[in-house]
């Protein structure tokens, strides 16, 4: 799908529940984990999108998607998954799940999209800023925006991570998020990615 077609996809879906984000998640520890995956931003912003995500948000990192922590205080907290590296080769635990390393923090909350008047799930990183760090100047300025993909659409966003059980139930909860810098065009110069609840065993 082109971008264009993503963010119209975007504002046709509804935000989720915050209280589902758990539902449909292998839950750890109250964490509900999301692999994550870049969609296409045009030709040129794509490449910049994917080098701004791996090399400067992730330090070097390869992104791999989001945990949302349960929490009884106002705003709860979630935060982005890297791929750990060790000597240029990927280091993974018991030979199957790829170490795993929980940076950038963010708020979340349901609140006003910043692309139409109805809401979306919000994660806002400035109130986990730096204040005294250069670099924090950029990311004080980044929101991702996140909506629930209906199963019978979600295939345009990840069709070989989409799962079904018996009777058509959705297995995995899919979100299509946009991410963009309040400094730089805001939400209408975003980026897509797609959020895959990640299963149980």
């Amino acid at each position: 799908m082109s971008r264009r077609d993503l963010i119209s996809l975007y504002l046709d879906c509804e935000h989720p529940d915050i209280t589902e984000l758990a539902a449909t998640n292998e839950q750890t520890k109250d964490n509900w984990v999301y692999d994550g995956y870049l969609l296409s931003n045009g030709p040129i912003l794509t490449t910049i999108t994917n080098f701004i995500t791996n090399k400067l948000f992730g330090r070097g990192l390869q992104w791999m998607g989001k945990a949302y922590f349960s929490s009884n205080s106002a705003v709860p907290i979630g935060k982005n998954r890297f791929r750990l590296e060790q000597n240029g080769e990927q280091k993974t635990t018991k030979g199957i799940d790829p170490d795993v390393l929980l940076d950038r923090t963010f708020d979340y909350y349901i609140g006003q999209s910043a692309l139409c008047s109805s809401s979306s799930l919000i994660n806002r990183y400035s109130p986990h800023c730096s204040k005294w760090s250069p670099m924090s100047l950029i990311w004080r300025g980044m929101v991702d925006e996140l909506r629930v993909i209906p199963l019978s659409v979600g295939a345009a966003c990840s069709s070989d991570q989409t799962q079904t059980q018996k009777g058509g139930k959705n297995k995995a909860m899919l979100l299509l998020g946009m991410g963009y810098f309040t400094w730089s065009g805001g939400a209408w110069n975003s980026a897509p990615f797609c959020l895959v609840a990640k299963q149980g065993k």
